[in-house]
């Protein structure tokens, strides 16, 4: 078995629970997490390396994209919510795995998490605001991700929402 394989044989995904605030004991859907059997949590390391290149990300969106379509599958009308890291957005796989994934989207979001990105400075200041705003015109229902820490800050959220006629949730 080569290391690759290795690997993606050691991540599973676990649904955690979005509870309404305005109601009690009632859950609204799963905000899917990428977890490992050795670790017995979030496998950053193993994570970045695969999101690192184009190439080993498009492996690791093949592997989302089979494991996501067991649970919409088998949970037609759960509401699921993906994390996906800003460099994520900077390959065509993720793109490539957004278009697959788009007959799920009324039962799946997007939650970008808080992790700092450096994007491509021939792309500009306004690189993730572009992906923010191509993700919204996919028509997939956004978040953001630990709203205070990393890049994901109060300023950011007013200037996409003033800026960027983007309909927000907060998670």
């Amino acid at each position: 078995m080569n290391e690759i394989q290795e690997l993606l044989d050691d991540l599973y995904l676990v649904g955690q629970p979005i509870m309404l605030c305005s109601h009690t004991n009632v859950v609204d859907g799963y905000e899917i997490l990428l977890r490992s059997k050795k670790l017995c949590a979030f496998p950053e390391q193993t994570f970045l390396w695969f999101i690192e290149t184009e190439e080993r990300n498009s492996i690791l969106m093949a592997y989302y994209f089979k494991e996501i379509s067991k649970l919409t599958a088998s949970h037609h009308n759960t509401k699921l919510a993906l994390n996906l890291h800003p460099k994520q957005l900077q390959h065509p796989s993720t793109w490539k795995f957004l278009d697959r994934i788009s007959l799920m989207k009324g039962n799946v979001s997007i939650e970008l998490t808080e992790h700092y990105c450096e994007f491509d400075p021939i792309q500009g200041a306004n690189a993730l605001q572009t992906y923010i705003s191509n993700l919204n015109s996919k028509g997939f229902s956004l978040a953001m991700d630990d709203i205070g820490s990393g890049q994901n800050n109060f300023e950011l959220i007013l200037y996409m929402k003033t800026s960027c006629c983007v309909s927000w949730t907060v998670g």
